[in-house]
């Protein structure tokens, strides 16, 4: 087989460009087009022809063609991020891949030129042979040696994934190559010949039968892996679903606990302690644990001074104070008002003190879910909320259970204060495998 290249001669300035647009065009549109066709899962990919065009530009046009594949190869793996590689690819990264893939393309071209020049015609099996072996097995390791390598050094591809990257690549531009190349090779050389160089067609349909099989088989393998995943994925979530439900219902235990104490005794910030303390020491992804009394505006300064006077004698240097946040969530005095819904102990005391003296029913995003807690009489909890006591960007879920008694000082609420992060982070193994 003899390959006819473009004569100097024959290749104006714009015809050049064309070219070269040309097979970059092709090279991406071919590489979305194999994205596609594989859906979410990019990683399974094993048929990857767009080396098979960098190669044939690099046979057909030489340097025009080192520039297509150049430029081809670099806009695909800036396409590709996420999708074919692991990798967020940088432009010097991309750059590095695409002359890695250049240089494959002319390594190939040249023993494509050394060892298929000949007096062979068509596709001969010493001739699919020699493709096999000089344009196919040496020249496809290029690309994957270049990219693993630079993933590594520039991109901190984990040692452990070095065979995975380069086998996974290898393979894909190998399938590449031994199922395009041939057909751009017997399209040329139809072109080229007076006479058709594949009698009756039945090499090429060989070829077409060989490509489509290759295709299918690694879509069902991919479907495959992608089934496998989902299953993986959802069995993970279950048991993470599973497990969180459990640390949750154990929460709800702790409410009433809780409650059930603080009915049996008089309140006060050093009772309240030690009521709490086994439940914070037990469940560390617990913040907080408080009782809110629930005052109407008659009984406030009441209150007050009643919650002062034992801050005073139990709490030497704390002072109570009943303040609320506005619907813009600003700091102001307390308002008057038909309810209110005060913190008036709260432990761990330390790190949860600027809740202290709180009316939690000044803000819908808590007003609704007490006035739930109050009408059912079961544990509700609010939607995840920045809490008044963080300095942090980190939400927290308040869950209330009411307290009802004849008694006005003991109407309220017991309040558990939940760090999501904590409790979900709380849940070893799953949580990653869930949310990822």
């Amino acid at each position: 087989m003899r390959f006819q290249t473009r004569t100097k001669t024959s290749v104006t300035p714009w015809s050049a460009i064309g070219w070269v647009l040309f097979y970059a065009a092709f090279y991406l549109g071919t590489a979305i087009l194999i994205t596609l066709l594989y859906g979410e899962n990019q990683f399974a990919i094993l048929f990857f022809p767009s080396a098979a065009i960098g190669m044939w530009s690099i046979l057909k046009h030489g340097k025009l063609g080192i520039i297509a594949t150049i430029l081809g190869s670099f806009a695909t793996t800036l396409y590709s991020t996420g999708n074919i590689t692991e990798l967020n690819m940088g432009v010097v990264t991309a750059l590095i891949v695409a002359l890695g893939a250049a240089l494959q393309g002319y390594v190939g071209a040249l023993l494509c030129k050394r060892f298929l020049t000949g007096e062979e015609t068509g596709l001969s099996i010493n001739i699919v042979l020699k493709l096999c072996l000089f344009a196919v097995i040496f020249p496809a390791a290029i690309f994957p040696t270049v990219y693993t390598v630079t993933a590594f050094f520039i991109e901190g591809l984990q040692p452990g994934l070095w065979f995975h990257t380069f086998a996974r690549l290898w393979i894909a531009d190998s399938t590449g190559l031994l199922v395009a190349l041939p057909l751009f090779l017997y399209f040329d050389a139809r072109r080229n010949a007076k006479e058709p160089t594949m009698p009756n067609g039945i090499q090429f349909v060989g070829i077409l039968l060989v490509s489509a099989v290759l295709l299918a088989t690694t879509i069902i393998k991919t479907n495959r892996n992608a089934s496998a995943e989902h299953q993986t994925f959802v069995q993970a979530a279950e048991m993470f679903s599973w497990t969180l439900a459990n640390r949750i219902d154990s929460q709800i235990d702790v409410l009433y606990s809780v409650r059930s104490m603080l009915n049996l005794l008089p309140l006060s910030p050093n009772i309240f302690r030690d009521i709490t303390l086994g439940p914070l020491t037990r469940n560390p992804h617990i913040k907080a644990i408080s009782w809110n009394a629930s005052v109407n505006d008659q009984d406030l300064d009441a209150y007050q001074k009643n919650i002062q006077s034992q801050f005073r004698a139990e709490r030497y240097g704390a002072d109570f104070n009943a303040w609320q946040r506005n619907e813009n969530g600003d700091v102001t005095p307390l308002q008057p008002a038909k309810k209110h819904v005060i913190v008036t102990y709260i432990e761990k005391f330390a790190g949860n003190e600027a809740a202290l003296g709180y009316d939690v029913y000044s803000q819908a995003n808590r007003r609704d879910a007490l006035d739930s807690a109050y009408n059912t009489g079961e544990p509700t909890p609010t939607s995840p909320i920045n809490l008044v006591q963080s300095t942090s960007a980190s939400k927290g879920v308040l869950l209330f259970i009411p307290q009802y008694s004849i008694d006005k000082e003991k109407n309220g609420f017991v309040t558990l204060v939940l760090d999501v992060g904590n409790l979900i982070a709380s849940i070893p193994d799953l949580s990653n495998a869930a949310l990822s």
